[in-house]
């Protein structure tokens, strides 16, 4: 499995909502990844969830999630994932 060779993702501005972050999250080539920018997505509840329950970014030591559309529930699953920290 390749992994990708750079420590940091910007993926900002692609308005790929919760299928793409869910998609993202479940990508066994972002395990090395220390930095994942993505703002401006339309990211809601089901996309941060997604993100923040997989292992798959636990060396992620920054997370961007700014300018999407993320309720109570994502923040939360954001703020309590055992994977980012």
């Amino acid at each position: 499995m390749n992994t990708v060779n750079s420590s940091m993702y910007d993926l900002s501005n692609f308005n790929f909502g919760d299928k793409g972050a869910v998609d993202l999250a479940k990508s066994g080539h972002l395990t090395k990844l220390r930095r994942l920018s993505l703002p401006n997505n339309n990211i809601g509840d089901e996309g941060a969830v997604a993100i923040a329950n997989s292992g798959n970014l636990k060396n992620l030591t920054e997370l961007e999630l700014y300018g999407n559309v993320i309720g109570d529930e994502g923040v939360k699953a954001v703020a309590n994932s055992p994977y980012l920290g």
